[in-house]
């Protein structure tokens, strides 16, 4: 799904903030918070920079979001960027009708106001008053005006006509047409959950309109999938995010996806999910085959400094863990070097989820050529 709202995604204690869009997958979402190093939906705060194809929009709500009210946004984004052409102008109009009533509007009010695109009447060719007059008259919503002769009806003001069919329906003009509600606004939001919940599945599929869980037993997969050949799934989530564009343009069968899912499990019950996306990214995978390669023995293979993000973060961790040093007893600048040294020794990779290193001390290879990898604050 295309960015709704992009933006900054930041962890207030450390104030470190990685570039982020919503909408969000549950998976993308716990990804932003690894690569941040937080462990808490609670301590993170997303401000919106831009507003594609909503831009009237930051007249009327808060740029930032914290919590469940990022959840809240996620959610109206998610929402946002299923509307179509015709539904986008009702609700650019229920937007405008509600900003003359209050200053404000919660984020849950949107969220009701975009599932009830349906109870407007929308014109999109209609952009001035003269022209609803025109349309009041010719479609017939002016009774009284019917009975009039041919040579009257040039003498009509329809601007007025149209001002006062607007007021009288608390119309609104938005720019791409006029919008009138007609019915009542649907209660989407009222005793909706919006705190954060970890998927149960590892990988998401899309297939025909319905979703498919993995990984599940085989004969529960045989009787879900083998039931239509024919189908074509899309990946929608994953637990590794970047993998989900590889996934996609694979085109391998459904049941090597779900062996991988099932590894992805394994992984994620060692708790080395962080470490596997580390190695993903210093060894530039891109491929499924890779990955299942990669994803074996890493608690043995691999130690990422979760924490540690500069030389001198680097020589405190070593001296207290590999030799018990009071590390007060160095200056900033002696740990600086000593950090250093030891990452020129040691090879380390600068990965967005920390420093990853292999336990034999062998440099990590990548597989192919690609970009370098960057973390923090880069714009």
């Amino acid at each position: 799904m295309n960015p709704v709202f992009k933006g900054t995604l930041e962890d207030r204690r450390s104030g470190k903030y990685i570039k982020f869009t919503l909408p969000a997958t549950p998976y993308e979402i716990q990804d932003g918070m690894e690569r941040l190093n937080c462990s808490d939906l609670e301590h993170l705060n997303f401000e919106i920079t831009e507003y594609q194809g909503y831009q009237y929009l930051g007249q009327y709500i808060s740029p930032t979001a914290e919590g469940e009210e990022l959840q809240r946004l996620n959610f109206l984004a998610k929402r946002l960027g299923e509307l179509d052409r015709w539904q986008k102008i009702s609700f650019e109009g229920m937007v405008r009708m509600e900003m003359y009533q209050r200053e404000e509007i919660k984020l849950d009010r949107l969220i009701d106001l975009s599932y009830s695109t349906g109870s407007c009447h929308v014109l999109p060719e209609v952009k001035t008053e003269k022209e609803l007059g025109e349309f009041c008259v010719q479609g017939g919503y002016k009774f009284d005006l019917e009975t009039l002769p041919n040579e009257v009806m040039e003498y009509l003001d329809y601007e007025k006509i149209g001002r006062e069919h607007r007021i009288e329906e608390n119309g609104v003009f938005t720019a791409r047409g006029y919008v009138e509600q007609e019915t009542g606004i649907r209660e989407v939001s009222a005793g909706r959950d919006f705190t954060f919940q970890k998927p149960k599945y590892q990988v998401l599929l899309e297939m025909g309109g319905e979703q498919l869980e993995l990984p599940m037993e085989e004969e529960a997969l045989k009787e879900t999938y083998m039931k239509d050949w024919d189908r074509e799934y899309r990946c929608i989530d994953c637990a590794v995010p970047s993998l989900i564009g590889v996934i996609n343009d694979s085109g391998i069968e459904i049941e090597e996806i779900n062996r991988f899912a099932g590894m992805l499990e394994e992984v994620e019950k060692q708790g080395q999910m962080r470490v596997f996306k580390a190695v993903l990214q210093a060894s530039n995978c891109r491929s499924i085959e890779q990955a299942e390669e990669l994803g074996g023995n890493l608690e043995e293979k691999y130690v990422l400094f979760q924490e540690k993000g500069n030389p001198v973060e680097i020589a405190e961790n070593w001296l207290e863990e590999q030799l018990g040093e009071d590390t007060e007893l160095f200056s900033e600048n002696e740990l600086y070097c000593i950090g250093s040294r030891y990452m020129e020794k040691y090879p380390t990779v600068k990965t967005e989820y920390g420093y990853l290193q292999r336990y034999d001390l062998e440099p990590i290879q990548p597989l192919e050529e690609g970009p370098e990898t960057e973390i923090g604050p880069q714009f």
